[in-house]
């Protein structure tokens, strides 16, 4: 079971920085009317999107470099340092 769940928040943490970028590419001309911003503003706060949609990328980054720490946090026993 704990096997399951372990590959189950694998996934989604793996997939959610490409969904994240999808949606928000998609979604990129209507980012700035109030309901997106009341709705998914939080998601891409203090992004300067007058930049482009290339800005999109820094959230990617964002959480590749979060899984990145955790992965070192749990495998930090097997590592030496």
């Amino acid at each position: 079971m704990n096997t399951i769940l372990a590959l189950i928040f694998t996934i989604v943490i793996l997939v959610s920085p490409f969904f994240s970028i999808a949606f928000l590419l998609y979604r990129f001309p209507k980012l700035e009317e109030d309901y997106y911003v009341e709705r998914f503003g939080s998601l891409y706060d203090k992004l300067n999107l007058k930049k482009g949609r290339c800005i999109t990328i820094y959230i990617a980054h964002f959480f590749i470099r979060r899984f990145l720490i955790s992965v070192a946090v749990v495998f930090s026993d097997f590592l030496y340092f």
